[in-house]
């Protein structure tokens, strides 16, 4: 076999080697990319070609991406420097490169947005090495010939919600936690949108919109690049108290009082006037345990503050301190 030909062919195996990470629509891909550019001379085809093998070597290496410029061939100078060059009589296995971390991937335009011609320049701006690439979605090519990650985020995930209730007015400030946030456009509090303030990938800052006219548990939905994640928050309308039991106790505080009432959700202080306590025992969204503070003989108000606000005063929650 000739010497040329013996190099197309090492060229071709090393070729279809590296394509073997690909799926079958990338491989289709790259076939067409080749049939364009394959074309003409003994010697255009062959820089063509190594060209092509040495990027796909370096990519699934982990050294370098392929760039955009491998849309257009060869330049007539390039090809003359490298016609002077001595032709390998053999393909010689590529070099590992030490490291994959160094080499980035751009993340792949999402599928609705990706008709096989979208500019590199239009991707996310997310990024991850090959390896870790290869670990999560794969590389595919796209445009054809760029090389993109199919996924260079994690899926996106909700750990927590801070707080997880609030007032049916809404308003308030609420952190998300998670996963995959960072390329969040949405997000639902029920059917309602809330304000993004601020986003990374690990929280999410929303303001609250209003809410239902009671007390309500909704779905709080996330929107993201990468999928859609959920997790739940209660509205809450402003607490009441109907009943403190007992009514009367020493001035010296001490003894446990129960407070009934609506709407003891996420309960954060009890006052007996202008005794604010907070430590004490949530039994049910309708019923307190506390122990009364300390203060001068009179009668005081018992209000409850709470995700939806602070209890309104009323004859219902007097409690008398006697000397």
């Amino acid at each position: 076999m000739p010497q040329g030909e013996r190099v197309d062919s090492g060229i071709e195996q090393l070729l279809t080697d590296a394509a073997n990470s690909f799926n079958p629509d990338d491989r289709a891909a790259l076939s067409r990319l080749l049939r364009r550019g394959y074309g003409g001379s003994q010697r255009r085809r062959t820089v063509f070609v190594l060209f092509v093998a040495s990027s796909l070597v370096a990519v699934s290496a982990g050294a370098v991406a392929i760039s955009r410029s491998a849309h257009h061939s060869p330049s007539r100078a390039s090809l003359s420097a490298r016609a002077s060059s001595p032709r390998p009589s053999a393909v010689a296995a590529p070099t590992p490169a030490p490291t994959a971390t160094r080499s980035m991937l751009r993340t792949c335009p999402p599928p609705a947005q990706d008709n096989g011609q979208s500019s590199p320049s239009t991707w996310p701006n997310s990024t991850m090495s090959p390896n870790e690439c290869q670990a999560t979605g794969g590389i595919r090519v796209t445009n054809p010939i760029a090389l993109c990650c199919a996924s260079s985020t994690p899926a996106v995930s909700i750990s927590g919600l801070k707080p997880t209730a609030g007032p049916i007015s809404g308003g308030n400030a609420v952190e998300i936690d998670g996963r995959g946030l960072g390329t969040t456009k949405r997000v639902t509090f029920g059917d309602a949108d809330a304000r993004i303030a601020a986003t990374s990938d690990t929280r999410l800052q929303v303001t609250v919109p209003a809410g239902p006219a009671r007390t309500e548990r909704v779905v709080v939905t996330v929107y993201a690049t990468s999928g859609l994640a959920r997790a739940s928050y209660t509205y809450a309308s402003p607490p009441s108290v109907s009943q403190v039991s007992p009514s009367t106790g020493s001035q010296n505080g001490g003894n446990r009082v129960t407070i009934y009432g609506e709407n003891f959700v996420n309960v954060t202080v009890v006052s007996f006037g202008h005794h604010a306590v907070t430590n004490f025992t949530t039994v049910s969204p309708n019923e307190l345990a506390v122990d009364a503070p300390a203060s001068s003989p009179g009668t005081v108000d018992v209000t409850v503050t709470a995700a939806g606000g602070t209890s309104s005063s009323s004859s219902a929650d007097r409690y008398a301190y006697l000397p």
